[in-house]
Order: structure tokens, then sequence, then C-alpha cells
């Protein structure tokens, strides 16, 4: 790719202390079959020698930056896309990876769908041995089905799985980089503001449960959700049942496997976050009603999979 030529697509990369791990989503992205991309990596200040690593890749896609200290995540992710040059980003995680045809398909898929700006991958997710497909609906959501399916966990995401067009990440705002966690979930509300999303079911990329993971994390998931409420009203104000059937469901969890411990520390997590307006003593109520409103959204989603794009 000659340096005067557009870019089609950016990569997105943000990394932090996964030198051991770097190498295989850059390699994923270096051998796909769409040549002209632009790679971004963005070090968050890393304590290993992730830098001396990218500092050694001669491949003239890559360009990257390290943080002199700490801005987390989305922080990293905005300030790559401020680098990069493409019409079109993607994004992936340093610890998963892109199956070989990632970029060719969410090229083509934009080319088709001119009146798309968003699209939401499937993706295969690995644990030791264990290899789980999450594949979503091949369909076109309205901007209500969006943000219906996003608020009661209907869609499969991560912050891989998301490839959208350039102005529309800046006029959605980017990622909030006061979140840690659920950045994804609160970007997509906010494009549901003002626009649908398209979605494949082929999957595209792998997501890597490894140790540290925060999506592996229970702690700290039903916070995260009052934060995400706080910002998101309409989680309240027009699927309260969904929300708390999502509360219960993590209290649930613990309480049929009888890890009293865990039970205590999620009706505590839950009592103290303001955007999740818990009661305890609805627990149950709230688990069974909601599990009701949830799977009729998912016979609802479910019957966009005969649908093809």
């Amino acid at each position: 790719m000659a340096n005067s030529e557009q870019p089609d697509v950016a990569v997105i990369v943000p990394t932090r202390d996964r030198r051991h791990l770097l190498p295989r989503a850059l390699d994923s992205v270096f051998a796909q079959t769409h040549a002209n991309f632009e790679l971004i990596v963005v070090d968050d200040c890393s304590s290993d020698d992730t830098s001396s690593y990218l500092g050694a890749i001669a491949d003239r896609r890559l360009k990257w930056h390290r943080f002199g200290e700490w801005r987390g995540g989305n922080v990293a992710r905005n300030f790559a896309v401020e680098l990069s040059r493409a019409p079109i980003l993607s994004f992936l995680d340093s610890d998963d990876y892109l199956l070989p045809n990632r970029l060719e398909r969410v090229i083509d898929y934009f080319s088709v769908h001119k009146e798309i700006d968003i699209l939401l991958s499937s993706y295969a997710s690995i644990s030791g041995n264990t290899r789980t497909t999450h594949s979503n609906p091949e369909a076109i959501f309205s901007r209500d089905q969006l943000e219906r399916y996003l608020i009661g966990y209907c869609l499969f995401l991560g912050g891989s799985g998301i490839s959208v067009r350039r102005q529309a990440f800046i006029e959605i705002g980017g990622f909030d980089p006061t979140l840690m966690r659920m950045q994804d979930r609160d970007f997509l509300l906010r494009a549901a503001r003002t626009r649908g999303c398209g979605s494949v079911a082929d999957i595209d990329w792998i997501k890597s449960r490894t140790e540290g993971s925060l999506s592996l994390q229970r702690e700290g998931k039903l916070s995260s959700l009052g934060e995400l409420s706080l910002r998101h009203p309409v989680m309240r104000e027009r699927y309260a049942q969904l929300l708390h059937y999502l509360v219960a469901r993590e209290i649930m969890g613990p309480f049929v496997q009888a890890k009293l411990g865990l039970v205590i520390k999620a009706i505590s997590e839950a009592s103290h976050s303001p955007g999740l307006d818990f009661a305890p003593l609805s627990i149950f109520y709230d688990y069974y009603r909601g599990k009701r409103l949830r799977k009729e959204l998912r016979r609802e989603i479910g019957r966009l999979k005969s649908y093809r794009c």
C-alpha cells in the first residue's frame, strides 16, 4: 500500500501488558485476505516489552503510539481512531484475533448496505479446551429493535465484534472514557438513539477468555450495570422489568449453586448501585417475570434468523 493510498479500513487495537498475546492478534490482521488496511495500536503504558515488540515490526501499515501513563482502554481506542485515516473502523482487543476474511466481509457489507453505519459480527469464544459459538441473526435492526435487544442481552457483543463508519463513530461520541466495563453496550445504546445497525451470523473473530479478563469477573458487574443504567435512563423508564431481571440473575446464579458468600456480595453490590433501583424482597419475582419477558424477546429475535441481508 503506497503511503498516499487511502486505506479502506482501520483496525483499532488497544493493549496493556499483553506482549504474550499481542503477536497472535496482530498476525491475524496481517493475514487478512483484504490487504488495504491500516493497523493502529495504542499501548496503554504497558510494563512489559510491548513497545519493543511494536517497534520491531517493519510493516508500513502499522502505526502505534505509547501512553506515558495509564489512561484506560476507551481512551486508547478513541486516540487510535484519531490517528487513523480510513472511512471504516473495525475494533480488535489484544487478547482476541480475527479470522482471515473479517475485513473483506466488513468492507463488502458496508459497500452493499450504504444505509447502515454499524455492523455487529458473530464470534466463537475459547476457554481452555472449550469452544462455544455465539452467532447473531443475519438481520438489520431498527433503532427500537437495537435498543431493546441490547437491554435484553439478546445480542452477542464484544469489543472485537464492532465495525463502524468513521463519521458515525464521531457523531455517536466514541467510547466513554469513564467506563471500565460494558463500553461496547454503552456505545451501541448511544448509537440506538439515532440509528439502527446490521448484524451477520458468520463467525469472523475469536474471543479468547484469558485469566484476568474483565468479562469473567463477577465482582463489579452489577455496579457497572448500575452505571450503565444511570447513563441510559431508558433502561429504568421503559425496560425496568428487564433491568430487574438482569440484577436478579446475578444473584440467583450463585444462590442456585449454594454459594452464599457470592450471594451476599451480589446483594450488597446491587444495593449500593443507585442506577439499579434494587429491592431485595423482590428477587424471585423479578427473576421469573423478567425471564419470561426475555424469552419473548429471544423468540422475537429468533424469527429474524431466517432473514438474510
